[in-house]
This record gives C-alpha cells, structure tokens and sequence, in this order.
C-alpha cells in the first residue's frame, strides 16, 4: 500500500460507564503507545510545513480567518463495525452525538460557555454516498476487525477501515468498531491533517464510548482539524506560541498537572513575537483539548483560526462535497485504470494509470472487501492462482472502477521465483554446498520464459559443483510480469570440500574361528569423522575401528562414508566377505571349526 502517513494517538477517557468511567482520569494524555508515529521522514516534515504554513498566514496582514463569519458545513459518515453484540448502537445515539458536536462547535447550549467561541464550523450527517446513492450516513458491517488483536496496531487499525471507507477527500470517515485498546492502546484516536491521503486518515472512537458528556468525538475532531493537546511537547517552553506547543497563542503554556484554578507553567509572557496574548501569567484553561474537571470545555478563538485554516486549506475538499445535498463541483469524472509489476521483495504492485482520482481503492481477490487504498499498492498473493483485481476510483464528480484478471504467484516461499534446490552431497548449512555434488535448481512454474545467469532456458538446470555457485534466473510469465529473487537476483553458495579419500585398512587374518569378529581400521584424517556405515551385519565402533560381528550369513559387507564438520561426505571402500567352513578339526587347536574369510574391496569412484 501506499506508505501510511503520521497519525498521532491520544489516550482518552475510556467511558464504559458516565461518571465512573469519567472519575478514571482527570484529563487526556497522550498514549504511551503511538503505533504510527515516526513511520516515515516525510511526515514529519509535511508536519513542519503545514505548522509553518499556518504561522505565515497569522502573521499576514491579509489574514481574514479571524473576522470570517460563513459557517463551514462538514460532511460526516459513521461506520458502525461490530459483532452483533450491544456495539451496534442505534441510530438514534450516532444522530444525538452528531447533535452535541454541532452544539460545542457551535457555542450553543449546553455547551454555551462564557469564554466559549463560536468555531464556525459545522457538521452534516451524510445523505448521499460516494455512489451518488441516498444514505443515512450511517453504515453497519460485522467483521472480525470489530475488535483490533492486541498489539497490532497501525496493521490493525488499517485492516479495520479497509471493511468500509468513503472518499476520505470528501467526508471525515469516523469508524466505531467495538474495542481499540488492546489493539492500540487507547479507545479514542484521530489522524492529523498532514495524514490526509493515508490510509490511516479518519476518527476511530469505541462506539459504547459514544454519548455520557459528548466529548470524545468533539475531542478527536479538533486533532483531525490540526489541534494538538495543550501540553504538546510535554514543556513549559513558549519563545514563539506559533510554533510552541500546541501553536495556538490564546491558550497559555501548560504542564502536567495542570489546574483551572492556577498555572502549571509560569513561562506565559516569554513569548515576544507580538502574537502573545497574556501580559501577565495566567492559570490553565479546561479546554477541548486538555480537559480539566469540573471546569467548563472550550474551544478559544486561537483553536477556531487554526480548525478554520486547515479546513479551508489542507482538507478545503471537503467543503465542495455533494454529501450534504450540495452542488457537484464543476470537474471531470475520474478515469479508472491500472498497471502492474512484480518482484519476489513487493509481491505484486498496482498502480494507478488512470485520471482525476482523489481516492483509488483496491480489492485483490474481488470477494468485495477492499484491501488497500492509494496510488500504489502492494500485495503478496498467499497462493498461486488465478485472481480478479478491482479497483474503485472517487473523486467529487462520482466514480469508475476497472478490473484485471491475473495468474499470481505466491512469493512467500523464501527461495522464490525457485521452488526446490537439491543437491545429492548436501551440508548441514544452507550457505555451503560440498565440492563435487551435484547441484539441481527448479524455477517456478508456468512461466513463458526461464533465463538463467548459465545461459539456460529451461525450467530446471542442474550440473557438478566445483566451484563457489552464483546464479540468477528471470522468470517472464505470460503478462510480461518479471520475476527475480530480490533485492539481488543472485542466488549464491560456498562450497566446502569433502574429506579427503583414505583406504579402508583390514586388521583381521583370513581364517577366523567361529565367534571371532572382523576388524577394519578406517584412518580418520583430522577434523573429520565417521558419520555412516552401511553393512549387512552388525557394527561396533570403537573409535576408529570398525567390528563386524559373524553371523549365520555366508555373504557380508562393510562400507564406510566419512564426514567433515560442515556434513560434505566421501565414500571410502566397501568390503565384501566370503565366510566358508574349513571343515577340519584338529585336538590341539582351539577352533573346532575353522572358518575361512575371502574378501575384496570394491571401490567406489571418492566424492571430493
């Protein structure tokens, strides 16, 4: 998928319960666990350039935000994920949630605070879908991903909005799954502005945290329009209130633990850009944004300027939604169309070919649950098959889609494009193979064509390792997609040499009475053992000796096969032996029975 932007998580009041729930904490505090944060460089500038942005225009002269009177209508979309449990609330809560955040936005009451502002901002429940469709701006899904698995994070949190998301150019998407803690570590979170495109981009509140004082979802759009907690940065510091803490002036420089009735920072008049408010220091304020209990929850006109600004700038798409009824915007429909590559590191990757996309979202397996969202998307296909790829373009005119059917290739195995490599002479380490093996590599199948570093076009090369082994092969199917190991195309061994070939040396004369046993002596060279003997009888070791016991067979064998630390293996002789009865009996032996041992060497051809 396109490389998910910086969100930033807040762990807020968990309310399970009113007041009790309420009585857990006395404000929010950032979550010791930010999955997304820092994921990559790029949003951390685009953060600076967007904070930047915003101080150049408060510093312009030009500047109207401030005096601005049109109210901004947001359109809103509530995706209710659930498991049939009591998670799926009704209506009638999302529709009086909805009502209580136009209510704080709006400074009407009960939220109608003395030092309260009005942010001239306001929010629409959704009456037509991306579709062109009439809604209720209400959706209802059931799905594993009601609940984020522990410690998944990001992943998770992904994979849950994939189950259904709106154009999020167009409507603030707010998904209301059953349970986020375990999975993120906070029931409450929203992205940034500079996280719009992501797929990370939205509000996700646990939806039996809804309602009780109607402050979680004011609380998390406030972050989706670009304010920040009060004690941004956790410090005192204030040398410019535009670009410290939380980068708004009217609200004064705070510090864990803060207090309505007096000042955790005494650093509120060190600001002298000219933009500082206080001339004297000042206590803490409840905000929206740092609440403190039992004072009233405000917005200051410094936090409606900065929501305003990005609004109008970052996310101004969404003020020329047809969401709410509105008018479409005078532009082209969009052309849906794509591309696809391969490599054994990405999978597969899709890409956008088309035009005049604000949104492009993407279902690998067409069963209708659109995996990834952006541009450029990449997936690993878990078994090789055919599959169908859809893809859903959306921007503020209405939607395409185009589809691709494609024979995929599962690249999870670790030797892809090869599917076995064999060798009759193997090491115990992958990264070695023993001289003098024979080496057998097969690619993977049905492919219009193999091309090897050896200059091979088959499927399967094979041939006699006497040297270290560097060899690559591409593999072409029949879509012109190229298959390569990556991120080098080159698969590489050492090779060891096997032990070096030593002669069996036989201890024992040729006639044997009965009971006596038949002895080889195998000379081990150092660093080496004996690590196989095959024989028709039975064997003791006794170091480097080899005994074999007589039994009731005229015919036995002894072979040897000597090892090296690294397992290459030598065969050394066999010997074959011929026991006959000498039928004699003498008084004065002490055999009564003589048996006579004829045996040869067969020599295999050594293995170095």
């Amino acid at each position: 998928m396109t490389s998910n932007k910086k969100i930033i998580l807040f762990l807020l009041l968990h309310f399970i319960f009113g007041t009790v729930a309420l009585s857990q904490s006395r404000y929010c505090t950032p979550s010791p666990f930010n999955p997304y944060s820092n994921l990559i460089p790029e949003d951390a500038f685009r953060e600076r350039e967007l904070n930047n942005a915003f101080a150049r225009e408060q510093n312009s002269s030009t500047s109207v935000l401030k005096k601005s009177q049109v109210i901004l209508t947001v359109p809103i979309v509530f995706h209710v994920i659930h498991q049939n449990g009591p998670e799926n609330i009704p209506d009638s809560i999302i529709v009086n949630e909805l009502v209580q955040l136009n209510n704080r936005f709006s400074n009407s009451a009960p939220f109608n605070y003395g030092n309260n502002v009005n942010v001239q901002i306001q929010f629409c429940l959704a009456s037509v879908d991306p579709f062109g469709n009439p809604t209720t701006g209400i959706t209802r899904d059931t799905s594993f991903w009601a609940v984020l698995p522990a410690g998944w994070g990001a992943n998770a949190d992904a994979t849950m909005k994939n189950i259904n998301r709106w154009n999020p150019s167009r409507y603030l998407n707010v998904w209301l799954p059953k349970q986020t803690v375990a999975g993120i570590g906070t029931n409450a979170y929203s992205s940034y502005p500079w996280s719009i495109g992501s797929p990370l981009d939205g509000i996700v509140i646990e939806s039996l945290s809804l309602g009780f004082t109607h402050f979680l979802l004011a609380h998390e759009v406030g972050h989706y329009l670009g304010l920040y907690h009060l004690n941004e940065g956790d410090s005192c510091i204030n040398y410019n209130c535009l670009l410290d803490g939380d980068h708004v002036c009217d609200t004064p420089p705070v510090y864990q633990p803060i207090d309505c009735a007096a000042s955790s920072c005494s650093t509120d008049m060190d600001d002298t850009s000219g933009f500082n408010p206080f001339t004297m220091d000042t206590i803490d304020i409840s905000n929206i944004m740092m609440p403190i209990l039992p004072c009233d929850y405000v917005f200051t006109q410094g936090q409606a300027d900065r929501m305003n600004y990005f609004l109008t700038t970052t996310r101004q798409d969404l003020l020329s939604s047809v969401a709410c009824g509105q008018t479409p915007p005078i532009m082209a429909l969009p052309t849906a169309g794509m591309s696809v590559t391969a490599s054994a590191c990405t999978g597969y990757v899709f890409t956008f070919t088309g035009s005049g996309a604000e949104y492009v979202e993407w279902d690998f397996n067409n069963d209708g649950a659109f995996d990834g969202m952006g541009n450029s998307v990449n997936h690993v296909y878990g078994g090789t098959g055919y599959y169908t790829v859809v893809q859903r373009v959306f921007n503020g005119a209405g939607y395409d889609t185009d589809t691709l059917t494609l024979f995929a290739q599962s690249t999870t195995n670790t030797l892809f494009p090869l599917t076995s490599v064999t060798n009759n002479n193997p090491s115990n380490n992958g990264g070695n193979l023993c001289r003098g093996a024979k080496l057998t590599l097969t690619a993977i199948p049905n492919m219009a064509q193999y091309i090897w570093s050896t200059g091979d076009s088959t499927q399967s090369i094979s041939f006699t390792v006497d040297s270290a082994v560097s060899v690559s092969v591409t593999c072409i199917d029949s879509s012109g997609i190229i298959w390569e190991k990556c991120p080098s195309p080159f698969f590489t061994w050492n090779v060891i040499p096997s032990p070096p070939y030593v002669n069996l040396q036989v201890l024992t004369n040729d006639t044997l009475c009965q009971g006596d046993t038949f002895k080889v002596y195998v000379p081990v060279p150092a660093g080496n053992f004996i690590g196989q003997d095959l024989s028709n009888g039975f064997i003791q070791f006794n170091q480097d000796t080899l005994t074999l016991n007589y039994v009731i067979q005229q015919h036995q064998y002894l072979s040897v096969i000597l090892r090296n630390a690294n397992y290459c293996r030598t065969w050394l002789d066999t010997a074959y032996v011929h026991f006959q009865s000498a039928h004699s009996w003498s008084h004065h032996s002490r055999c009564k029975w003589i048996f006579i041992i004829h045996y040869r060497y067969c020599i295999s051809p050594p293995m170095v």
